[in-house]
């Protein structure tokens, strides 16, 4: 009986000591998980961490642009692993990707570690501070200037960027994504839909003047929540799903037609592509008139038009 005894006291000394060394160390041991949006939404990073060290990585860039953030996975699984944490190089010509990646392993980590992702944010600097990122435009990289003010981003004005030459998509993002950056002082709101690289340029131009003015961009992706309101609505004949050149075309024919419409677009405009073509569908288009020829027609509309007839 005394043996027992003593058996089960070693025992129970054990097992106070390994709940010590758990209380001790820096994680609680288990798996986790935390999703980032790199140059796409849905960077998914899963972290296995014993009481101090992390043991396992797996990292989703399925979404990502297949020849850049796409396959440079396995380098940051490695990267993460040597680091054992977030302070990782990343991979050149996958800065989103790599930044998504980091933030990841932050949020995951802090949540192993018991502790708030985001705390107080490194104080920032007033003034007006340059910010320079890569957007959709490949003849240079977009430039802004962010002003800050007690903490605040009070302005964001976009001063260098080539990405209006090729289309209207940098208007949608200019006019629409920075009263959301304003709004929410967060660099996690969504992108304009179908203007994703000059959002991303803008907010990544906008990370940069923060890290210019001393503060932490990573600190700044706070979550911005999302309607989830249920809307519904009644008393229409035709719905039209999606509203480039064909569902507005489609649109107004069943107007027309004299039918009750409801059209609905992703985009922050509408009208797609078609708003950009350079075609003969858009003859002097007063988007180019007004970017390229001081408002001057460019093209001679009769020598277009007998030259379709002599061609059909």
């Amino acid at each position: 009986m005394k043996r027992i005894l003593a058996i089960l006291m070693v025992l129970s000394l054990c097992l106070s000591l390994s709940a010590v060394a758990a209380a001790d160390g820096a994680y609680t041991p288990g798996t986790y998980y935390a999703i980032e949006a790199g140059h796409e939404d849905g960077v998914v990073v899963t972290l296995t961490v014993d009481e101090n060290n992390i043991t396992d990585v797996q990292i989703d860039v399925s979404h990502e642009t297949a020849a850049i953030g796409g396959v440079a996975g396995p380098a940051l699984v490695e990267q993460v692993l040597a680091a054992q944490g977030s302070e990782i190089d990343g991979v050149s010509g996958a800065t989103e990707t790599s930044a998504a990646v980091r933030r990841a392993v932050t949020a995951a980590l802090a949540e192993a570690a018991g502790k708030e992702v985001f705390g107080e944010k490194t104080p920032v600097a007033d003034g007006t501070y340059s910010g320079k990122a890569p957007g959709f435009g490949l003849v240079s990289q977009m430039v802004c200037d962010v002003t800050f003010e007690n903490g605040i981003i009070k302005a964001i004005n976009v001063v260098e960027e080539s990405d209006s030459q090729t289309g209207e998509w940098f208007a949608n993002a200019e006019e629409l994504l920075i009263p959301r950056l304003l709004e929410s002082q967060s660099l996690a709101v969504d992108a304009i839909t179908g203007a994703t690289a000059s959002s991303n340029g803008i907010k990544n131009c906008v990370g940069r003047a923060i890290n210019a003015a001393g503060g932490v961009a990573d600190e700044w992706y706070t979550p911005v929540e999302k309607s989830k309101d249920i809307v519904e609505i009644h008393g229409y004949d035709v719905v039209v799903v999606g509203l480039g050149g064909s569902g507005v075309l489609s649109y107004c024919a069943a107007a027309n037609e004299g039918a009750s419409v409801f059209g609905i677009e992703a985009a922050g405009k509408i009208g797609g592509n078609s708003v950009c073509t350079y075609g003969p569908m858009a003859l002097n288009s007063e988007y180019l008139k007004k970017t390229f020829t001081n408002g001057e027609d460019y093209i001679n509309e009769d020598d277009v038009y007998n030259t379709w007839i002599e061609y059909v």
